[in-house]
């Protein structure tokens, strides 16, 4: 991903935080609020929060479909297809966000 979409997706998860514990009742709302009440940086509130909670899932999924896609290729003895990789994102993607779904509570 380039950094556009990273700021993007961070914002986003700010916003969707806040909404959901109920601070703003929309989209537009939990912007101007946030801008309103610490600026431009309002937006960025929860940041670590976010990078605590991304950082294990993507090592996790990461490693995870490495260890899958060898395991398999060797299994197989060929490389992997479309459609095996696909699976083997899937499967590291659930596990990923299984061993991490405590994180999103706290």
């Amino acid at each position: 991903r380039n950094l556009s979409t990273f700021v993007a997706s961070i914002i986003l998860q700010v916003i969707k935080q806040q909404q959901q514990s109920g601070l703003y009742s929309s989209f537009l709302s939990a912007i101007r609020g946030s801008v309103r009440q610490s600026g431009v940086a309002g937006l960025y509130k929860g940041y670590s929060g976010l990078v605590v909670r991304d950082v294990p899932f993507r090592v996790i999924q990461l490693v995870m479909y490495e260890e899958c896609k060898k395991f398999w290729k060797e299994r197989q003895k060929r490389e992997t297809n479309d459609i095996e990789n696909l699976v083997l994102g899937a499967v590291s993607g659930m596990v990923g966000g299984a061993a991490t779904t405590p994180l999103d509570v706290v």
